[in-house]
């Protein structure tokens, strides 16, 4: 019950909560209308954002897992209308704000506060959702916090030096911000996951310095972190990658940074760009 007093806890007092971020693309606005809805109490609003095939997932309570299991109470879309609709009858019951969101293609990352009426704590979490169609159809509550948490500049200071090594191609310094144990994830484009499961080829320490040795060596390119942001350990970076061929792609990842050190890294979603060779010759032959 305490996770649902969550999902839709909006505020007595809305001063007291950071002010809700714009969007920058389709799928960011699909968000904030869901946010809207729970704020206003808007049933309708609500459903017309939420796909057929909608899942909502709980946080994980297993260490090195992103997902958690489904919702039991409102793991699908008609678990959903039944319980706003109950809810919503006695209208708004707080606060709900997204205050930070970063995205890249169907997938959105956001920093969701919630103040419940009543209250001057703020709590804080991070949801992933996924947008396809002008629906969400999928939402994942990826960790969530009974107040502002510690650590979030000093975990968002490791991963800066993380992309500036890379960017540097500073092999030492990129391995040494890595955890013994650290577990790194593949990327994969199921709708039913967020990341991929554990890397094949990196498995422990000794096979993190052997790939990521050869890929410095082998395949060098220039990292660019476009945008971001932290909660705790945890932080998300979206960045762009430039490699000596010219070929270009953009990247989301998520970290779990603990003791200043990466625990765990999953790179979530991945789109290829124009080549700076391709942008070039394009603006050229404009010219």
């Amino acid at each position: 019950m305490r996770i649902l007093i969550l999902f839709i806890a909006m505020l007595a007092a809305p001063h007291a909560l950071a002010t809700e971020t714009t969007a920058t693309n389709a799928e960011e606005t699909v968000v904030l209308k869901d946010s809207a809805a729970l704020n206003n109490a808007d049933l309708d609003a609500l459903m017309a954002v939420l796909s057929p095939s909608l899942r909502i997932y709980s946080p994980s309570t297993e260490p090195h897992t992103l997902v958690g299991p489904l919702s039991e109470r409102i793991g699908t879309r008609e678990q959903v209308q039944r319980y706003f609709s109950e809810a919503f009858k006695q209208g708004p019951q707080g606060r709900h704000e997204v205050v930070d969101m970063v995205s890249l293609g169907d997938l959105v990352l956001a920093r969701v506060e919630f103040q419940l009426p009543g209250e001057s704590t703020i709590r804080p979490m991070i949801t992933g959702f996924r947008v396809r169609d002008g629906q969400i159809d999928r939402i994942w509550h990826i960790a969530r916090f009974d107040s502002e948490p510690a650590g979030s500049d000093a975990a968002q200071a490791v991963i800066d030096r993380f992309n500036g090594a890379a960017d540097r191609n500073d092999v030492e310094t990129f391995l040494s911000l890595f955890a013994p144990d650290a577990r790194n994830f593949h990327f994969r484009a199921a709708p039913d996951t967020l990341g991929g499961g554990p890397s094949k080829s990196i498995t422990d320490a000794a096979s993190r310095e052997r790939v990521f040795r050869t890929m410095f060596t082998e395949r060098p390119a220039r990292i660019e972190a476009l945008d971001g942001f932290a909660l705790g350990e945890w932080v998300v970076s979206h960045d762009r990658a430039t490699q000596q061929d010219g070929s270009v792609s953009e990247g989301l990842s998520l970290y779990r940074v603990q003791g200043g050190r990466i625990v765990d890294d999953w790179y979530l979603a991945q789109q290829a760009r124009p080549s700076s060779r391709s942008a070039l010759n394009a603006k050229q032959s404009g010219e």
